[in-house]
């Protein structure tokens, strides 16, 4: 959270941008959702070879029964009207067009993100320069050079994806969470309960390695500020070293340096690139326990839930 406050200190002047991401974020995600529904009448028409047949239009009210049978009788009415081929024309066309106003939306979340982060990146450096300024000269007695420039550079770098992550943090993946989670609730209250008891177990072992990272990751940070600092120092100062043949003892301070910071990032790689397998074997333990229960209760008759709604909770899962 310390993270966070720093860094919406310098967004407070944009709130109107941060209004139209959270706008434009919105309607990607919802878009993403239609264009995933439309998948449900697809299956229905292609491989449901008796449709239910309904004496009347039946009756829409929120619940995932409900809206499948009424988009059923209204499938089967144009299937009748038109043809086969001609209802699957409007539900890909339907599906095209979803797809492709997500992605402008996408697109349009991108442009407003930009000048957001690019003022954020340019008030801290202004901050960062204006408190250089403000310190007394003893400071930069104490304080490695290599220190200031790394924090100007490397430190900035960091930072500049941190305001992606905090706006994303904050904005596009709780927006998501939420409609996603809202749909699976709505399209079965009680698989979602499942996963509502799965995936924090999940996130938790995910959490625990991004923790051991973040600590790393900060570790090296420091490394390669005193790695920087050493460059600065023998770079500023070479003829001092030469002049007391103090070559081997600065080398052997950087290469010592070095090497640490060798170790820090072998760790770090390693960490990093166990997250994704990790991520993945458990994501798939999750989606099977919810394919095997969620398959076997559809089978029986102990959930109110068709067999296309429940690939398309699959699919939105």
């Amino acid at each position: 959270m310390k993270r966070f406050s720093t860094i919406l200190r310098h967004l407070r002047d944009q709130k109107s941008n941060i209004i139209l991401y959270f706008v434009t974020v919105t309607f990607s995600i919802v878009f993403s959702l239609i264009s995933l529904a439309g998948i449900g009448p697809f299956l229905q028409m292609i491989f449901n070879k008796n449709p239910t047949h309904f004496d009347k239009a039946p009756e829409l009210s929120a619940s995932a029964s409900a809206v499948s049978n009424y988009l059923q009788y209204h499938l089967g009415a144009l299937m009748l009207q038109q043809g086969k081929s001609a209802a699957l024309a409007y539900i890909v066309i339907g599906v095209i067009i979803a797809i492709l106003l997500k992605n402008v939306f996408i697109y349009l979340s991108y442009r407003v993100m930009a000048p957001i982060r690019n003022h954020v990146m340019t008030s801290l450096r202004a901050s960062l320069y204006g408190k250089i300024l403000q310190l007394p000269i003893g400071f930069f007695t104490e304080q490695r050079k290599g220190d200031i420039i790394s924090r100007m550079s490397n430190d900035m770098n960091e930072i500049e994806w941190s305001v992606i992550g905090t706006l994303e943090g904050l904005i596009r993946e709780p927006l998501t969470i939420i409609f996603f989670i809202a749909t699976l609730i709505f399209l079965s209250p009680t698989l979602t309960l499942i996963v509502m008891v799965l995936l924090p177990i999940v996130g938790l072992i995910i959490g625990r390695l991004s923790k051991s990272l973040r600590k790393d990751s900060g570790k090296a940070q420091q490394e390669q500020g005193v790695l920087m600092s050493i460059l600065e120092e023998t770079l500023s100062g070479l003829r001092v070293i030469k002049a007391f043949n103090a070559e081997k003892k600065i080398g052997d301070t950087f290469y010592n340096s070095n090497r640490i910071l060798n170790n820090l990032r072998n760790k770090i790689a390693f960490r990093r690139d166990m997250a994704s397998p990790l991520s993945e074997f458990l994501g798939v333990i999750v989606l099977c326990s919810i394919l095997w229960l969620g398959g076997t209760w559809v089978l029986e008759g102990r959930i109110d839930m068709t067999a296309d709604n429940f690939i398309l909770y699959i699919i939105v899962f």
